[in-house]
Formats: structure tokens, sequence, C-alpha cells
């Protein structure tokens, strides 16, 4: 698992500046509530039991670590009166078979329910049910009770008469058809495939009886695509048939073409639809000749598509300034119903992956017709904002459609390095000008935000992966951090994104909203015990967003203080776009929407659209149909991101396998980012990757889990190893194809 980047705080808080090529922060794990989790350790443990008709208490809890004796009681009676957990003669406990074998009570008794399954890789899952309220809680699946269901699926659960734990009765239908992993050969599985994903089992075995040659041109190592079989009853797990080979694992080029498939992201558009995207013409829309202004753009180096500039001119009354933010108008070409508003559409968003981009719009349109090229003509969809010097308010807004001509591309560097008051050569004088102005405008606008809304002051490194030639190759790793020059870009384009999402709302026109709602009280209390063993504070609580923000704002810019942010972000829900505003709790905002990126993200395409209409007098997309694309946007960002996220942890786990090459004798530096009882969660802030620490390589007959100090406590001399405490460690497993990376303390040679 990966530590995630600035593009990760921007996919929950919403900021309006691009996202840097691959942040990393693998999803595949369902955060649980400290309750959940003593369940699933409570069920896992008896589940495994030991071939003497299960465990006495004792024993149950002493697998379990320390953890809190009234809560472990009270759990386990809880886990017999739902029938989960069976008490047998000698005081014995073992896990309850619910979807077949012994039941503890009569099918009368019990209920079932229907939703969709996410298995963790540890075995145990969880089921939303389908048409449950707001705030209805998941159902928890033991270890053992999955019923062969991979996530994704619709299955249907059977459950005791009260309780929220079950096992899947029966599988309903398959989330997918196929599935990508590594083909390979089990001693007591003969031929099968490594699954890519995490959230699917460790192994699926071919059909029964396949040979050699029944595998065609894929050979032991290959990255594949297999068909799910079905599956008999006697059958633990579906089986699969290999439906084409997609490359050697280890090749970045086929290691990407597998996670393209995996996750279905859409091929890049074909030759004759670039070609009709270059000649449509766009819509004809009243417009202001912009041309005479001084803009300008401010993107990565690599960047192709321009969909921002901005410019600054003396505002109407003295002590204001007219703030420009210029959007390429992309909507006049890709309208609502169009062709190129259906591939936009199905794409949801530019996949950016390491060494791959797939981009939402034809490249004709991305990086050409609808970019803003510095010397070239463009049309675009400005807001102007009237912003009062001194103090950052905006005091007034109008959005219109306009021509523009950027003066001048630069950068975040090259204004990174001006702001720093470095002298950049070639610079007109009213470029110059215009750069000096917006330093010092997003200066005070952000002092504004900081005050007036109090936005959350995350501040979180991105180690970016970097990939180089064709087809590509890994050339390493750089570590990005947010600078003056992208907090400037951030700062106009949150304060557009907010002026749209208010005419939106003022004038009923139908849209979607960019809100992000609070924390669960359970999770901040989680944080605050993170905090107080970093030291941080006694007794602290978070029960209300102005304590947050003030203890978020003592913090430095260290590595303890990165660890801190990180464990803030696992405790944040993602952001989510909605036909309903309901504000953002990251930004502090009461109203915020998308706007600015039409060229990469389909709901600000939807915004212009729906802008576009009403200018033009037609008729914009109903409630009833942008409810339904705000699903369908939400869970395409979703899996969008986890493709990127997936593909930069491989690069950067093969990486560390290149630098590391004899992995007795390495000694890497690690933070304890996690305690369980099963071990420790690490994290490597030279690679920016999270391993994982097996509590067997440090003995886990003397070390027990302190659920309330959130450690490992040594039964006999007291030591701990806590949350935030620097260890050392070795790589002992780098699995590139499941992404996994299991870890052992430096020094210690034996494995198991």
């Amino acid at each position: 698992m990966s530590f995630p980047g600035i593009r990760e705080i921007s996919l929950i808080c919403g900021d309006g500046a691009r996202p840097f090529s691959a942040g990393i922060f693998s999803s595949d794990e369902h955060v649980m509530t400290t309750e959940k989790q003593l369940r699933a350790d409570i069920l896992r443990a008896a589940s495994t039991g030991n071939g003497k008709g299960g465990l006495r208490r004792q024993e149950l809890r002493r697998r379990l670590g320390r953890v809190d004796e009234r809560h472990f009681r009270e759990t386990v009676r809880q886990l017999v009166s739902e029938g989960l957990l069976l008490r047998r003669a000698g005081g014995r406990y073992e896990a309850a078979a619910l979807g077949g074998g012994r039941r503890q009570k009569a099918a009368a008794e019990r209920r079932t329910a229907v939703g969709t399954i996410q298995v963790n890789n540890k075995g145990f899952a969880f089921v939303t049910p389908e048409n449950a309220p707001d705030g209805a809680e998941d159902y928890f699946v033991p270890p053992g009770q999955t019923g062969g269901a991979l996530s994704g699926d619709r299955v249907q659960l059977v459950l005791p008469k009260e309780g929220n734990t079950g096992a899947v009765e029966k599988i309903l239908s398959r989330a997918r058809d196929v599935v990508v992993g590594c083909l390979t050969w089990q001693l007591d599985g003969g031929y099968g495939i490594r699954p890519l994903r995490r959230d699917l089992p460790p192994f699926l075995a071919l059909a029964e009886g396949t040979t050699e040659e029944d595998l065609g041109r894929a050979q032991l190592g290959d990255w594949v695509a297999a068909k799910l079989l079905g599956q008999t009853f006697e059958q633990a797990l579906p089986r699969v048939e290999i439906t084409s080979r997609l490359g050697r694992e280890g090749s970045v080029a086929a290691d990407l073409k597998a996670i393209v498939r995996e996750y279905d992201l859409p091929a890049a558009y074909a030759a004759q639809s670039e070609e009709q995207a270059a000649a449509v013409t766009p819509l004809d829309v009243p417009r202001e000749d912009c041309r005479a202004l001084t803009t300008m753009t401010i993107d990565p180096p690599d960047a192709k598509d321009f969909d921002d500039a901005l410019s600054v001119e003396p505002g109407p009354q003295p002590g204001q300034f007219t703030l420009g933010v210029h959007i390429a108008d992309v909507a006049c070409f890709a309208p609502a119903g169009s062709r190129l508003d259906r591939g936009a559409r199905m794409r949801g968003f530019t996949s950016y992956l390491p060494g791959l981009t797939l981009p939402m719009l034809p490249k004709s349109l991305a990086t050409d017709r609808c970019s803003l090229r510095e010397g070239e003509e463009r049309l675009a969809h400005s807001v102007f904002l009237q912003i009062d010097a001194a103090t950052g308010e905006v005091l007034a807004s109008r959005r219109v459609h306009t021509v523009i001509c950027s003066r001048r591309r630069f950068s975040y560097d090259e204004v990174e390095r001006f702001l720093a008051g470095e002298k950049l050569s070639g610079l007109a004088d009213d470029v110059r000008v215009l750069l000096e102005r917006l330093g010092e405008l997003s200066a005070v606008m952000r002092k504004r935000r900081a005050t007036v809304e109090s936005f959350l002051p995350m501040t979180l490194p991105e180690m970016q992966v970097l990939c180089g030639g064709q087809p590509p190759a890994l050339v390493g790793l750089r570590k990005v951090e947010a600078s003056p020059a992208h907090e400037l870009v951030e700062e106009m384009m949150l304060a557009a994104n907010e002026a749209v999402a208010r005419e939106m709302l003022k004038t009923g026109l139908p849209g979607l909203f960019r809100n992000h709602a609070a924390p669960e009280p359970e999770q901040m209390e989680m944080f605050a015990a993170q905090a107080e063993m970093m030291g941080l504070g006694k007794k602290l609580h978070f029960e209300s967003r102005s304590k947050l923000i003030r203890f978020m704002r003592r913090l430095g810019s260290d590595s303890g203080s990165q660890l801190v942010n990180l464990a803030l972000l696992r405790c944040l829900p993602r952001a989510q776009y909605q036909l309903s505003n309901n504000g953002h709790f990251g930004l502090g905002k009461d109203v915020y929407c998308h706007f600015t990126s039409p060229i990469r993200r389909y709901p600000d395409l939807l915004v212009h659209q729906q802008l576009l209409a009403r200018d033009l007098g037609t008729a914009p997309r109903t409630a009833s149909t942008l409810a339904e694309l705000a699903n369908a946007c939400n869970a395409r960002e979703q899996n969008v991101d986890q493709a990127a996220f997936a593909a930069a942890d491989r690069l950067k786990l093969r990486h560390l396998a290149n630098q590391v090459s004899d992995r007795a004798a390495a000694c890497l530096e690690g933070v304890i980012f996690r305690v369980t009882t099963s071990g420790l969660t690490v994290y490597l802030e030279e690679y920016g990757l999270m391993g994982f620490l097996d509590i067997r390589h440090l003995g886990e007959d003397v070390w027990q889990c302190d659920e309330k100090r959130l450690a490992l406590v040594h039964r006999y001399s007291g030591e701990k190893r806590r949350f935030g405490d620097t260890i050392y460690v070795r790589p002992l497993v780098v699995d590139t194809v499941r992404n996994d990376l299991q870890l052992a303390p430096a020094g210690m040679l034996r494995d198991f």
C-alpha cells in the first residue's frame, strides 16, 4: 500500500488544481471501526480453532492480544446470541458455519438480505444492502462465509434474527466476467492465475484438466485475461479460462496494459474519432473579445491539455482587482447528447497512469482545439471576479463566453522561482506585472479563506513515479510537494468553482455539486488517539471542526506531521458529486462545484453544458438525469483513481526491488502507521510505500496488542511498538503482482 500524495487530498477536498500524474493511495482495504475489527478478529481466531472442538475463552483472548476485557466479554456474548459463535462443551468456542453445515437457529428465525459484497484480502467481507436508508450499516461476513463471492458481486445473505453478521447463501450475479492476473502453477492447485486486484482471491485455478498445450502463447509469469467459469457447489471459488495474453509481468508496458484491462479503462480514441473531432464545428455563442487581455497558463512541465488561464486587471473601484479565470469552452464542441459528449461521458475522466495518459476527449480537442495554448486564439468560458485587494473578499462575479489568446505558458517550477524573487528571462512587462499581481492576490485570498472558511490545512508530499521512452521504462521516483505556485492556481480555481456553484444555486439550474461530508465521530476518536500517541497532546477531542483546524495548524512539516496528516486523511470520506448542495467539509465552503477542468473531468463538462443550454435558451438536462450521471461519475472517478494507484504502487515496488539487491542485509527506516493484533503497518518515506510486518517476525508469543494505546507491548519487558515510532526493517516479500510488501525487522534472517 502506498502513501497518498497531493492528488489524493484533492480527491477528498476537491480543489481545482490539476492533479499530479500519479498520486498514490491504495484503496482496497475496507476501513473498519474498532467494534467491527474486534468481531472480525474473534471470529477469525475461532474459525481456525485448535482441532479440539474450539478454543477456551482465555485462549481466544490470548490470540487477540491485549484488548479491553469488558469489551471482549460483551462482544463474545453478542456473537453467541447471534448464533455466529458456538459455545461447546468444556467452555470452548468456535465459529458457526452459517452458510451450511451446523446451524445454531432454525431457518424460521433467520432472515435474508441482498447487497453488493466487498471482500478483504484477509478473508472477511462487507455487504452493502440494497435500498437501505442513509446511514445504514453494512453487513459483516466472517472469513470462510463468503461462499466464493468476489468483490462487487451481488449476493444474498442469510442472517440471524438479530445482528448485522451473516453468510453468503447465494451469488445472484457476478460483477465481472473477466479477471486479469499472472499465470502461475501451484503444486496443490495446478495451473491458475494470481489476480492483479488484492480484493480478489490470491489464486484462481484454471479449468479442471488444463494442460500446457491449452495455454496457447501464454507462459508462466505472463499477464493474462481469464474468463470466469461457472461455480459448482463443491468449489469454494470459481475456476477460470485464459482468453488472451497481455504481456510479460515486469515490463512497464505489459503492467500498464494489465491494469487498463482489469479496471476496464476505455482505449484511446480511434483515428476516425480523432478526425471527426478535428472537423467538428463549435456552437455559435455570443462572446466577448478578450484577445487583448494579458492571460497565461500554469501547468506541470509535461502537460499538453491546458484547460485554464488567468488574468488580473485593475477593478472598477480603487483598491479592487478583476480576476479572470478562463476555462476551455469544451461544451461548445461537445454539447449534451453529441457524439463527443457520449464518448466523454463513457470515460468520465482522463486517466493518468505513469507513462500512459488516456484522455477523456480526443487528442485533437484535448491537446489542440480546446487547449489554451500559448499564442493561439481559443474559445473560453470565463468567470470574472471582482476582488477587494486588501481583504481578498470576492465582491461580485460574472460569467461570459469569450475569445482569448494566452500570452505565456508557465510551468509550476518557473512560477515558483519567480515568486521566490528570481528574474525569469524573456518576460514581457505585462506578463511580469500579471505574475506579481497573481502572487499578491492569491496570498490575500488564501489568508481570507483560512480566517473565514477555515479550510482543513493538510499538506502531504507525493512520491511521483517517473517513466520515460517508448515503450515506457521506469526511470525512478521524485518527491513532489505543494508550493506557492500550486497554491496560487488553487486559489483562483476555487474562487471560480464557488462562483459558478452559487450561480447554479441562486438560479435553480440543475447541476452537479461537489460535496464532502464530515468524518464520523468514531473515526475522529481514533485519530485523536493516534495524535496522542505521537505526543501531540493529551485528552484530545475533535468533536468540533474548529478544534480539528486549530490542531492541524499547529503541525509542522516533518515526517511525524506527515504521518498525522495521513492518519487524518484515512478518517475522511471521499468527496462526492451530487445533485443537491450539502457543503464541503474539507474546504469549509457551504457551496461548491467543479467547473475548471472540462477537458479532463466529465462533471465539469456537464456543468458547462448546463450553463450553455441556459445561455442559448435551450432545455438543460433534468434533475433526474443528473442524479443518475452523478452516481456514474462517482463510480468512474473511484475506478480511475484505483487504476492509477495500482499502476504507481507496482512501479514503486519494482523500484524498491531494483534498489535493494541484497534484501537480507537491507536496512530501511520506517515509521509505524498502524498497530493490529496481527502485526504492524510501516510507512517507508523514501519510497512512499506502506508495508506489513507480521507479528510472527517479532515473536507473537511475547508481543500483545494494546488497542487503547495503539501499541504492541512486550509481555515481559514492557517495551512498546507504537504508532509514530521509528523502526528499521528489511523487505521480505516484494510482490508486484498482488501489490504486496511484506517486511521483517532489519538484521533478522529467519523467515516464516
